[in-house]
């Protein structure tokens, strides 16, 4: 690749765009301002939202920073809403070392990404074409780049997705040849203009020359004529001397037209060669890619079946899981079943029992209220002893009234046997209010 670097073909690619001030070495970039600028090309729209003032970041390696992660915020958000692809888990550039060392490697590394983002945008036909600008050792460090990057794309994005937005490197090789054989169509037309008006020229000038040759022989008539007649007209000579002179300066010129002529027919050779050699590679890389699209399929198709196998294979594994869960579940169902009718056994005994204890209940009850109207019987009965032991109380002062009445009678009786009949009559008395007394 002669004296080329991958730097300087960033370099020379970063120059092909219509920048304020042309870059002349990779240091340059570190500021982001360029990046800025290509990117506004890109899309003006998308990454409108970048600010750069000129010589606010002289000095100033935190605007620097700040601004380059803006940069690189906005690029892969571009990356992820545009292209379908994630930048993510690639290395992102170090904006420290660029912002405070202005380390070469990582402003290569950042301007990798713009460069493959710029031939997957929609502009890629004019970026493509900047690239087939460049000389073939610069062409070739630019594919390298451009195929490392999306090496490390199609690694992080999900291959069983589908790669929609993003071209392969077989696509993105074809581009480049559809672009110079392009390019080669529009210099070969250029030359196949040049060579219709050189051949309109040398047409013209054969005119000239006949017309000359025509005027030659006239005077030659002429001198004849003359030379016959003995006379010599020098005016004449030194005409056809002039025309002769003519003649050999338009017959030098035919000549050297001829060669140009010869030397533009080689070079429109060589253009038709190098075009058809383009399209032959532009073909076969048509045909790698319809086989690489082949192959795509295939394995999409190989994926599926290997991911409807591993799914089977789970769905198998769950259904032996199952018929082991089932088996499981029908050895509890019997142990349940067994003591379902264990639990059922007792449940009658328990239904005799309560059947009893409902019995026993109902005899609790009526012995309860049995006990209660026993109960009521016995205080209404303890209330009549009461009432009799309050009358037999009663009854037993009367009682210990009427014996010490009796005793005082009797001793009255024994004081009335004494006496007359006066004492009877007085005994009658008293026995009289006796009885009314017991009474």
């Amino acid at each position: 690749m002669n004296n080329e670097t991958l730097e300087s073909s960033i370099l020379k690619w970063v120059n092909t765009f219509e920048l304020k001030n042309p870059v002349k070495t990779i240091e340059e970039l570190y500021d982001g301002v360029v990046f800025n600028e290509i990117l506004n090309d890109i899309n003006p729209v998308w990454f409108k939202a970048i600010q750069t003032n000129e010589g606010e970041s002289d000095g100033n390696w935190v605007v620097i920073f700040n601004r380059l992660k803006k940069i690189y915020s906005l690029l892969s958000g571009y990356y992820a809403e545009e292209l379908g692809q994630s930048v993510v888990e690639i290395e992102s550039p170090n904006f420290n070392l660029i912002s405070k060392n202005k380390d070469k490697r990582e402003i290569v590394k950042f301007a990798q990404l713009i460069l493959v983002l710029a031939v997957q945008s929609e502009k890629n036909r004019e970026y493509i074409q900047k690239i087939t600008s460049l000389n073939q050792a610069n062409q070739q460090w630019i594919m390298i780049s451009i195929e490392e990057i999306m090496d490390k794309l199609s690694k992080v994005n999900d291959p069983n997705e589908g790669i929609i937005n993003e071209p392969s490197q077989n696509e993105v090789t074809i581009r480049l040849l559809k672009a110079e054989r392009d390019e080669l169509y529009e210099k070969k037309k250029e030359l196949s203009n040049k060579l219709e008006s050189v051949q309109r020229e040398n047409i013209r000038i054969n005119e000239q020359k006949r017309i000359l040759e025509d005027r030659i022989r006239d005077f030659e008539d002429q001198m004849e004529d003359v030379n016959k007649l003995g006379k010599t007209d020098l005016i004449l000579k030194s005409e056809i001397s002039s025309l002769k002179n003519q003649l050999d300066l338009s017959e030098d010129k035919c000549q050297e037209m001829e060669l140009l002529n010869e030397q533009k027919q080689k070079t429109i050779d060589a253009l038709e060669k190098r075009i058809v050699e383009i399209s032959k590679q532009a073909e076969e890389a048509g045909i790698l890619k319809d086989k690489m699209d082949e192959f795509d399929h295939m394995k999409n198709r190989l994926n599926a079946t290997e991911e409807t196998a591993a799914r089977y294979k789970r769905k198998l594994e769950d259904n032996q899981l199952l018929l082991k869960q089932f088996e499981d579940l029908q050895k509890e169902s019997r142990e349940q079943s067994e003591k379902n009718q264990v639990l059922e056994e007792e449940n009658a005994k328990y239904n005799d029992l309560k059947q009893l204890a409902k019995e026993y209940k109902e005899k609790i009850v009526n012995l309860e209220a049995r006990n209660n109207e026993l109960i009521e019987e016995l205080k209404n009965i303890q209330n009549e002893i009461n009432e009799n032991e309050e009358k037999i109380r009663t009854l037993e002062e009367r009682n210990a009234e009427s014996v010490d009445l009796i005793e005082e009678l009797q001793e009255k009786l024994n004081n009335l046997e004494l006496t007359n009949e006066t004492g009877d009559i007085n005994f009658q008395s008293q026995n009289n209010d006796s009885k009314e007394y017991e009474l």
